[in-house]
């Protein structure tokens, strides 16, 4: 795959290293200092270091966190970004690595620790290098030899045309092997890759590949997952496995390879080496720019030969050119490698120079790229710095270069700048709970790393993507998940990323009105999904008040509520229809299949046997809630005619969804197929999905819909809610049970995050709803849900959230399994749902409104937090702080205080000794 950007733009790589540094020692920073408390927080203890909170093991596993407005990084192992480096849409790119070796051979980091702001690694050890005879792109020939072994993390030779390929490890040393162990990657039904027919193991003499005869294969033929493979003692630095692939259309894959020896030591662990110390950072920056810090010190009694070089196999294209320039400075030597090459249309140069006082240095140009070599004295240290930074200017370019490069600790400006974000954006939480504690942080960090601001072409504003891994289509700017992006974001002190956000949307409507289902600089792409981005709008406005952003696109909003109704509701009952499974965002949802028997197309497994229109009850909830945000949004500018237009199409909406979708016998809201309003008799979770916008009158019976989600024969599952009812005959955990068909993503029972964030907020408005019934009425509405069902299924979507239930590793993906908890796709830091929302909206209860009122209804169950602090968070203008300590523990906040407390730009307006409602009138501000 190439490198592709964006006409008249360069990109630029800047070397540079100088011998020595301060004390001799590597130039470690330490914690961000948090000891200044931004002024907007009342408590003086509100300070944290998302550094310090979200810190783990950096493994191929580990999403890269730090980003820039374009640029970004999945996992790039190694010392700088040998690959998994992605701009805009352009993804799995090897931008330049930094190859280090000493007189023994290749070099690697012993152990690396991810930071939010960067990755840093320290220690070196012989490197353990995998190649192979063909790559998929999309792959990576080193990820099979990555712990633990997944699928996810695989290496495979799919359409290397080939019948035969190999696959080789070089251990770095000679190693005494009894055997290996390698995992088979296997994508059926639907992939490319099989185990291979026959497989051979051979070792490298020195001179030539010799085979291995293997005295016991377990299985004996090769076979998904994992195979063993044991044959008599031999010694090698080097070990193939060579594939004869499967059939003639099959390729084969990897996601584990490990050698085994006789005592049971795995011989493909590295080894360290010998009198090298090595520390070393690399991070992406807020401008753009990839930066990787290398510090080392010869710890030995010998002088150390060492080399670098700059690998840049994959950047530039075949008219790469490079001369060598010596020049002689004030300390000593100085070396620099200038070149220049085409990045498709993009004009590309790089710089990669040394300075230093050893008369051994010198560099040439091999290869690759440009590589530097010299002698390290015992005792003696030295540095290296590179950086690439991609601008539509050159001069910006180098610019941002030099101000990274030239600075005495670029390490310390970045780690400033990335904490000096969430300072200024985020409200500081704590609780006593530390899985919610951890997933606030989580979440804002997810938020800001899926944080993207291309002005570029069609998107001239702040937006958010879908996800930022190895995929060119997560990266998008997308519909589906777009409204809960800017219900989360809303919640950031600077409402330019949420109104950002929709105006990406706003400014790239199809002719129609109807959103498309992604944005790119060149303007709106493919179809459609159905969304409710429209509704989002005013969501986004009850926190942050801003009228002339709603003057300016109340017309367009305008504009995407009579596309929908023009063009999905052809017969204008109010019901709008989705004609296939696959543009809902919720593909194999059981209502598309229940008229086929829940049987698919024979020749076309990825639709059902009856491609019939179906009436959905999603889509139609979504267009009534935009219908009311529309008229909403025009009585706050002043347009009260236009705005009844719409209250009036939303009242339509709303009386055709409980006369028609609405089955009284059952207690549920059911899809319909259009021809004739028959109903897909399947209960699936968007029946309660009306109740996220009000649309129905309390204490009229429809709350009855809530027993089915909280039937644990139903929709309440082990880890709920299940996509689809369990009395649905497809319904499923991992798979299409009742007839071939499936795909990546499964809505016939998986939980999905993007569900569970629609549920949530549905039941925290039905209990509001049906409170505020209670008071005008004798009788309260029958409710077969409260409180504890709300925290329930907000603890268990947070627990889900940590992989492997491990609270050192926030893991917010695609869908999970709703018996086990176990993510079933490989997509991390996923951005397709709503968190900080429902704590802070529903469970903190600070409830957004469009008058000057601050409410404060917390629905979080007596007893589930013994504490929680919610310090600085911007609303209306003002900075809100929110604090419960509970009577029957200790004074967590020191201030003398037991209950609710509540401030308003640092003063105490309200208090109460329980978790109740309260109100407070507010100055207006930010009109």
């Amino acid at each position: 795959m190439g490198f592709r950007a964006r006409e008249g733009w360069r990109v630029l790589v800047l070397c540079g290293a100088a011998a020595g540094f301060a004390g001799g020692t590597p130039d470690r920073p330490g914690p961000v200092d948090a000891a200044a408390k931004p002024p907007h927080r009342v408590f003086p203890t509100s300070r944290f270091a998302m550094d310090e909170i979200l810190s783990r093991p950096y493994t191929p596993d580990v999403p890269m966190g730090c980003v820039g407005a374009r640029l970004w990084a999945s996992s790039p192992q190694g010392w700088a970004f040998r690959d998994d480096t992605h701009w805009l849409y352009l993804t799995n790119l090897r931008a330049f690595e930094i190859e280090l070796r000493d007189g023994q051979g290749a070099l690697q980091p012993a152990c690396a620790t991810y930071y939010p702001s960067h990755v840093h690694m320290s220690g070196a050890v012989r490197a353990v290098v995998a190649s192979a005879s063909f790559t998929f792109p999309l792959d990576n020939a080193q990820n099979p030899l990555a712990q633990p072994f997944r699928p996810e993390k695989r290496w495979t030779c799919w359409s290397s045309g080939r019948r035969e390929d190999w696959y080789a490890v070089d251990l770095g040393a000679r190693r005494p092997l009894t055997g290996l162990r390698v995992f088979f990657f296997d994508d059926a039904p639907s992939g490319g890759c099989r185990p291979p027919e026959h497989l051979d193991v051979e070792r490298w003499t020195g001179d030539a590949w010799e085979p291995i005869a293997a005295a016991r294969r377990t299985p004996e033929r090769p076979a998904k997952g994992e195979n063993v493979l044991a044959f008599e003692a031999v010694e090698t630095d080097r070990v193939r496995l060579v594939f004869r692939n499967a059939g003639d259309d099959f390729y084969t894959g990897l996601y584990g390879f490990e050698a085994l020896s006789t005592a049971g030591n795995r011989p493909n662990q590295p080894v360290a080496a010998a009198g090298l110390e090595i520390e070393a950072d690399k991070f992406i920056t807020a401008d753009d720019a990839l930066v990787s810090l290398v510090e080392f010190r010869n710890t030995g009694q010998e002088p150390l030969e060492l080399e670098a070089r700059l690998a840049v196999p994959l950047l530039f294209s075949a008219d790469r050119s490079a001369e060598l320039a010596p020049s002689a400075g004030p300390a000593g030597r100085s070396w620099r490698a200038a070149g220049s090459g085409r990045l498709h249309d993009t004009a590309v140069a790089y710089r990669f120079g040394y300075s230093g006082t050893q008369s051994e240095q010198f560099l040439a140009q091999g290869g690759d790229g440009p590589s530097l070599a010299w002698k390290l004295a015992p005792g003696q240290a030295g540095r290296l710095r590179v950086a690439l930074a991609i601008d539509a200017d050159a001069d910006a370019a180098e610019r941002a270069l030099a101000g990274w490069l030239d600075r005495a600790s670029p390490l310390d400006t970045q780690r400033a700048e990335y904490q000096a974000w969430f300072d200024a954006n985020l409200a500081y939480f704590d609780c006593s709970d530390p899985w919610v504690r951890k997933m606030y942080y989580h979440r804002a960090y997810n938020l800001r790393k899926n944080t993207l601001d291309p002005q570029l072409g069609r998107m001239r504003w702040k937006a958010f993507s879908e996800g930022r891994w190895r995929s060119n289509w997560y990266p998008n700017v997308i519909s589906y998940g777009a409204a809960h992006q800017i219900r989360e974001a809303r919640w950031l002190r600077d409402p330019s990323y949420w109104q950002g956000h929709l105006r990406t949307f706003a400014e790239n409507e199809k002719p129609d009105g109807v959103y498309p289902s992604h944005v790119r600089p060149s303007g709106p792409q493919g179809g459609q999904y159905t969304d409710w981005i429209t509704s989002a709008a005013w969501d986004g406005y009850l926190v942050h008040r801003d009228k002339p952003f709603l003057a300016v696109v109340a017309d367009k909003l305008a504009a995407n509520v009579r596309g929908w109704q023009k063009v999905y509701d052809p017969d204008g009952d109010g019901l709008l229809l989705v004609d296939d499974h696959w543009w809902t965002g919720m593909e194999w949802q059981p209502s598309f299949f229940a008229f086929s028997g829940y049987k698919t197309d024979p020749k076309d497994r990825m639709h059902p046997a009856s491609r019939d229109r179906l009436e959905r009850v999603d889509l139609t909830a979504y267009n009534y809630g935009n219908a009311v945000a529309v008229a909403n949004i025009y009585d706050a500018i002043g347009q009260p005619e236009k705005a009844r237009e719409f209250r009036e199409l939303a009242d339509r909406i709303a009386g055709a969804v409980r006369a028609k979708m609405w089955d009284d016998a059952d207690k549920f809201f059911y899809s319909l197929r259009y021809e004739d309003k028959r109903r897909a008799d399947v209960k699936e979770i968007i029946g309660v999905y009306p109740f996220y916008f009000g649309m129905l009158p309390a204490g009229q019976g429809y709350e009855a819909a809530w027993s089915s989600i909280v039937d644990p024969d139903e929709f309440w599952t082990a880890w709920p809610v299940a996509s689809a009812s369990q009395k649905c005959p497809a319904y499923s955990q991992n798979g299409w049970p009742t007839d071939r068909g499936g795909s990546g993503c499964m809505w016939n029972g998986p939980t999905w995050p993007h569900a569970n964030s629609i549920v949530l907020t549905a039941m925290a408005r039905t209990l509001r709803q049906a409170r505020a019934a209670a008071g005008r009425a004798a009788a309260p509405p029958d409710l077969p849900i409260d409180r504890e069902h709300l925290w329930q299924l907000f603890y268990s979507f947070t627990r889900a959230q940590y992989r492997e239930q491990d609270l050192a590793a926030p893991w917010t993906g695609e869908f999970y399994n709703g018996d086990n908890g176990k993510w079933q796709t490989a997509e991390r830091d996923y951005n397709h749902s709503t968190w900080i929302d429902i704590l802070l909206g529903d469970l903190v209860g600070l409830v957004p409104r469009g008058d000057d009122t601050l409410e404060i209804d917390p629905l979080l169950p007596h007893g589930m937090l013994s504490y929680f602090l919610v310090d600085g968070q911007h609303y209306h203008g003002h900075d809100v702080t929110i604090a419960w300590d509970a009577a029957d523990g200790p004074d967590h906040f020191d201030d003398g205080r037991k209950g609710l407390d509540v401030y308003v730009d640092g003063a105490r307006v309200a208090s109460s000794e329980r978790l109740e409602r309260l109100e407070v009138r507010l100055t207006p501000r930010g009109e």
